[in-house]
C-alpha cells in the first residue's frame, strides 16, 4: 500500500508497483538511497502501460466531436487533452466517471470562452453549446441537457471536488493539467507526450489567457475576476 500520509502524494502508478518484490516501494527516500532512482524491469514496464482512452462510441459522442470543430483548432484541442489527462487522473484517483457525460463536457467546457459578453460567465454559453447537442440527440432527454450544461459550469468553480460533482472535477483537473501542467507528474510516462501529439497544442495557452482576462474585465465580480 501507499506509504505516504498525504492522500494526493500516491498515484495507482506508485501503488501499482508495489509488491513487485522490491524492498522498498519506489515512492520512499529508502527505495531511492538503496536503487538511486533506477526501476527494476517490472516497475519500468508498469510505469509506461497506460494508453490513451478510446472516446464513446455514440451519437452523442459524435455531435459533440463536430461541435468542438466550430471552437476552432486551439480549443478543440484543449478540449481532447482535457478528455485525455483528466481521464487518466481519474484512474490514478480510482475515480469512475461516466464516460460518456466526462468525454462531452471535456470536448465543450470552453466553448463559450472566446466570445466576450458583459456581464455573463462564459461558461454560460459553453452550457448553450453543450445544451444544444444533448437537445440533437435526445430532445425528449431534458435532464441530460441540464447534467451537460451543469458539468461544464462547474468546471470553472475554485474550490471544486470530486465528491461534489466528480465529471466537473475531472474535466476542471484535465484542463489544468493540460493549460498548467498540474498533477502531469502523477501520469504513466510519456502519457502527457502521447496527449500532445494526438492534439498538438496550437497556441491554446495565448488563446486561453487572453480569454481570462478578458472575461474578468466582463464579469469583474464573477469566478475569474
Amino acid at each position: 500500500s501507499c506509504v505516504s500520509t498525504y492522500p494526493g502524494r500516491c498515484s495507482d502508478r506508485i501503488v501499482d508497483m508495489t509488491g513487485t518484490g522490491a524492498a522498498e516501494s519506489p515512492s520512499t527516500c529508502a527505495w531511492a538511497k538503496a536503487t538511486g532512482g533506477a526501476l527494476d524491469p517490472r516497475q519500468r514496464r508498469r510505469v509506461g502501460r497506460a494508453k490513451l482512452p478510446v472516446a464513446p462510441d455514440s451519437r452523442l459522442a459524435r455531435e459533440a466531436e463536430d461541435a468542438a470543430v466550430d471552437q476552432g483548432e486551439a480549443l478543440a484541442g484543449h478540449g481532447y487533452r482535457t478528455w485525455m489527462l483528466g481521464h487518466a487522473l481519474a484512474r490514478q484517483d480510482r475515480q469512475v466517471l461516466d464516460p460518456e457525460l466526462f468525454y462531452v463536457a471535456a470536448l465543450l467546457h470552453d466553448a463559450g470562452i472566446v466570445e466576450v459578453v458583459t456581464g455573463e460567465d462564459f461558461t454560460i454559453r459553453s452550457a448553450r453549446v453543450v445544451s444544444a447537442v444533448a437537445e440533437r440527440v435526445r430532445p425528449d432527454d431534458a435532464s441530460l441537457a441540464t447534467s451537460l450544461a451543469d458539468l461544464v459550469v462547474a468546471h470553472a468553480t475554485p474550490g471544486l471536488t470530486a465528491d461534489l460533482d466528480p465529471v466537473g472535477f475531472y474535466v476542471q483537473v484535465g484542463a489544468m493539467a493540460d493549460l498548467a501542467a498540474l498533477r502531469t507528474w502523477d501520469l504513466p510516462r510519456g502519457y502527457t507526450r502521447s496527449a500532445y501529439r494526438a492534439h498538438a497544442a496550437d497556441k491554446v495557452f495565448g488563446v486561453v489567457a487572453a480569454s481570462i482576462v478578458a472575461k474578468a474585465r466582463a464579469v469583474p465580480r464573477g469566478r475569474f475576476a
